[in-house]
């Protein structure tokens, strides 16, 4: 129920292009806009208004704020490939940064007399805190969360909208990154450290997003079944090999 948003033509994507890239200028983005409007067509399919996140007209410039949108939609997809984000390191993460926040102000402003013994000793413990705090995230970005944007398990139990299902990865990693040049959303999907099995997709913003900065689905969609598709086949592989070796 509700409006539904399709399609996606190449007048559109020129708008979006020019937008983001800020070469096609405003005309350009106007006749984008205008033509986009008329083929948003039922071939890129139909998908409720409410699934389809996407950034603010006002913000289409923010490459943070678009790879953000883009991000999610992945999560999304991978929720329903039966894989759920793995939010322990971002609790850590967290934790770990207010411990060394608390320990950085209090050696700022709770060691009121200087140089005393104890002054010294109650700095030196803030230091030492604020460094151990620092190890600390550095660990958990490497060793946890493998050096990605983030990382995503096979559904342990079922949900109300998703149940639990078989799935072939041990885990999924996804590193993300929007590059400015080309102006495309990239996309590497890993199944643990750099040296795994990786399967990797870009797309133009241009294709990604509407003139009106709605994220069309069905084209990141399309590309993350690839994707995850390539790596099962990659991970199965490598399995394989190794167990015959």
């Amino acid at each position: 129920g509700g409006r539904t948003r399709s399609g996606g033509g190449a007048g559109q994507r020129r708008g979006v292009m020019g937008r983001a890239r800020k070469s096609g200028g405003a005309r350009a983005g106007a006749v984008g806009a205008a033509e986009g409007a008329e083929v948003r067509s039922a071939d890129a399919g139909a998908v409720p208004e409410s699934d389809a996140p996407g950034v603010d007209a006002a913000n289409m410039y923010d490459a943070g704020e678009m790879k953000h949108v883009a991000d999610e939609r992945v999560k999304m997809g991978l929720r329903a490939h039966g894989y759920e984000e793995y939010r322990h390191p971002l609790v850590a993460r967290i934790v770990v940064s207010v411990v060394g926040i608390v320990a950085a102000g209090y050696s700022h402003l709770g060691v009121s007399v200087f140089p005393s013994e104890n002054a010294k000793r109650t700095l030196a413990f803030c230091i030492a805190a604020y460094m151990l705090c620092s190890v600390v995230l550095i660990l958990v970005e490497k060793i946890w969360e493998y050096n990605s944007s983030f990382v995503a398990y096979p559904r342990a139990r079922s949900s109300k909208s998703v149940p639990a299902q078989r799935t072939p990865l041990p885990r999924v990693v996804a590193a993300s990154d929007l590059i400015k040049q080309t102006g495309e959303y990239r996309l590497i999907l890993r199944t643990g450290r750099p040296q795994t099995p990786a399967a990797e997709f870009r797309i133009d913003v241009g294709q990604l997003f509407y003139t009106d900065g709605d994220l069309c689905c069905k084209a990141l969609d399309g590309r993350l079944d690839s994707a995850l598709e390539e790596l099962t086949r990659k991970h199965l592989a490598t399995s394989k090999a190794t167990k015959s070796a």
